[in-house]
């Protein structure tokens, strides 16, 4: 899907070529295509590179295209001198420029078999014998040569008497324009991508707990907020799970910080693993951890009981590789979202819950006391 640039933005470019391409090969990062039509009208040449994440998987592109009045006038400012014409076709014979200029060629396929027959050749540059232009009807020389590594092959009609020093003249200068065109796109990809990767660790650094590697306060709060609204719009349920670690301090003091640290770790690790993709993870702050969850009581009731076996199962070593037993207290929140929901009230009605299990314990889930109720009685 198109999301930057001056063409149709939102435009679904799955079906071009050179993305079908990009996504089937994962050893191709980046190829130049021959001339299509763009979503805006203008027939366009495009130079695209892949994004891939680090397993090689294909997540998009970005993309440089040129439509052909570029190269008719960078045609037209390198000049032909004493050579008849000068022009670029692409390995599906598609006029893309020529001088002297034929505007209303430009874009147009043609059919020439000796041309279909040089595409298919491994022959880099031919000489073809005398023949009549399909343009101005006029008979010319011909030699053809290929522009490595994209499918574009340039063209030139040429008299007698000096075709051979123009063509080698013209063609290494038209090769050598191609080819800083090529260096030039390659180079305004690559400081793109670094643009989109530093904007990626920065957002990444925003939103995660540097510790733990889950959401932080800030971003569980925004997406939290977007499953409530969500949740408000469909009347659905919507569940928070408020978790202590138990006995942290004690494990902080007897072991150090840095085993604490290690054993947050692993209670964050235990709460991914049990929780689904859709449902809000995060480090609340301290060794308060919280989740969100779109389902009912029942289910979060279930939630919260798989978590507790999981944490109590894992194990987190001290420096003298002795392990150590984890464990939580769990408050439970549950509300219908058909009515004014906010997650500063959930949160409080989490923390009633585990205000009231405390009082008679640690390590089990508690749920709201009876409205009206003080959690200190």
């Amino acid at each position: 899907m198109v999301t930057h640039g001056n063409a149709r933005l939102g435009f679904d470019a799955s079906e071009r070529e050179y993305c079908q391409r990009l996504q089937a090969d994962p050893e191709l990062d980046s190829l130049v295509t021959r001339g299509f039509r763009a979503n805006v009208g203008p027939v366009n040449v495009t130079h695209a590179r892949a994004l891939r994440d680090e397993d090689g998987r294909f997540l998009g592109m970005v993309a440089i295209a040129l439509d052909l009045e570029f190269f008719s006038q960078w045609l037209a400012r390198v000049g032909t001198g004493r050579v008849d014409s000068l022009a670029i076709e692409d390995d599906q014979q598609m006029l893309l420029a020529r001088y002297p200029p034929f505007p209303q060629a430009i874009g147009q396929l043609f059919d020439d078999p000796n041309m279909n027959d040089f595409f298919a050749s491994d022959e880099r540059f031919r000489v073809h014998p005398p023949a009549r232009s399909p343009l101005d009807q006029k008979h010319r020389y011909w030699g053809t040569r290929k522009v490595e590594g994209t499918p574009y092959t340039i063209i030139l009609g040429i008299d007698r008497a000096n075709w051979l020093a123009d063509w080698y003249r013209l063609a290494w200068l038209a090769v050598s324009g191609w080819t800083l065109i090529m260096v030039l796109g390659f180079i305004a990809l690559r400081n793109y991508l670094r643009l989109l990767e530093g904007r990626s660790a920065l957002q990444q650094q925003a939103r995660t707990d540097p510790l733990t590697g889950i959401a932080n306060r800030s971003y569980f709060t925004a997406l939290a907020e977007r499953e409530i609204a969500r949740a408000q719009r469909t009347q659905g349920w919507i569940a928070l799970l408020l978790l202590d670690v138990d006995r942290f301090k004690t494990i902080n003091d007897t072991h150090g910080h840095h085993v604490g640290d290690r054993a947050l770790k692993t209670f964050a690790a235990c709460c991914s693993r049990v929780t689904r993709a859709e449902d809000v993870v995060g480090r609340w702050g301290g060794d308060e951890f919280v989740v969100l969850i779109s389902q009912d009581q029942t289910a979060a009731l279930g939630l919260a009981e798989r978590l507790l076996k999981e944490i109590r199962t894992a194990k987190v070593l001290n420096d003298q590789g002795e392990p150590l037993s984890l464990n939580a207290s769990i408050g439970l929140a549950c509300s219908r979202a058909d009515h004014s929901l906010d997650l500063e009230a959930l949160l409080h009605q989490a923390d009633l819950a585990m205000l009231k299990m405390k009082r008679s314990g640690r390590g089990r889930i508690g749920t709201p006391p009876a409205s009206g109720a003080d959690p200190a009685d």
